[in-house]
C-alpha cells in the first residue's frame, strides 16, 4: 500500500502548474467547497438531480473547469467512504464486474483511514462502504489537497468529474465495512 503522505508530495509536485494558474476566484471556490456549509451539498444535489440555485450551477461548471485542467501523472489508489451503499447503487447491491457512473463529483482520500473515519458514518440504508479506486494516468482531477485550506490538507483529497465511469473488481467483505474496489475509467 502506498505512503499518503509520500504520495502527496508527489501530486504537489505533479499539479504544480495547475496550482500556479489558479485565479483567486478559483481558490475561493475550492475552500467554499471544502467548507460545512451547504454549498458542497447544493453543488452534488445540482449535478445529481438537476435542480439548484445558480451559484450552484455556477460553481458545479467551474469545478470542473479546474477538474480538466489537471490530469494524474501517476497511477493513483484513492478512497472514497461511502455512508449508504443502498443511496449509492439502489437495488441489486453491486457486483464484481458492475460498471457505475458516479453522479456528482467525486472526493476521494488518498488516506485510507481518514475516508474510513471521516466519510463513512453514520452508515445510511444498506449500510456504508469504503471505495478502493484505482485512478490511471491521465485521468482528469483536482487535487484539492494542496489548493484548498491548510486545515484540511491531512484529508489528501483528489476531486474527480462527475460522470466519472468506475467497473468494479472485487468485493471484501472482511472487516467492519466491505471493500468495493473499482477501476476508474471503464
Amino acid at each position: 500500500m502506498t505512503d499518503p503522505h509520500a504520495l502527496a508530495a508527489q501530486l504537489d509536485e505533479d499539479y504544480q502548474s495547475v496550482l500556479e494558474d489558479l485565479i483567486p476566484t478559483d481558490t475561493a471556490l475550492i475552500l467554499e467547497w471544502q467548507k460545512t456549509t451547504r454549498l458542497y451539498q447544493r453543488i452534488q444535489d445540482y449535478l445529481r438531480h438537476g435542480y439548484g440555485d445558480p451559484r450552484a450551477q455556477a460553481s458545479a461548471d467551474q469545478l470542473a473547469d479546474l477538474i480538466d485542467r489537471g490530469h494524474t501523472r501517476r497511477p493513483i489508489t484513492a478512497w472514497r467512504g461511502v455512508r449508504s451503499v443502498g443511496a449509492t447503487f439502489g437495488n441489486p447491491p453491486p457486483q464484481v464486474g458492475d460498471t457505475y457512473r458516479f453522479i456528482g463529483l467525486v472526493a476521494a482520500s488518498l488516506d485510507r483511514h481518514i475516508a474510513i473515519t471521516e466519510f463513512t458514518t453514520p452508515a445510511g440504508p444498506g449500510g456504508a462502504a469504503l471505495f478502493c479506486l484505482d485512478i490511471p494516468i491521465g485521468t482528469p482531477s483536482l487535487w484539492v489537497a494542496a489548493a484548498g485550506n491548510p486545515a484540511f490538507r491531512y484529508q489528501y483529497e483528489l476531486l474527480l468529474l462527475s460522470g466519472t465511469m468506475a467497473t468494479i473488481t472485487a468485493i471484501e467483505y472482511a472487516g467492519t465495512i466491505p471493500t468495493i474496489s473499482m477501476r476508474v475509467g471503464a
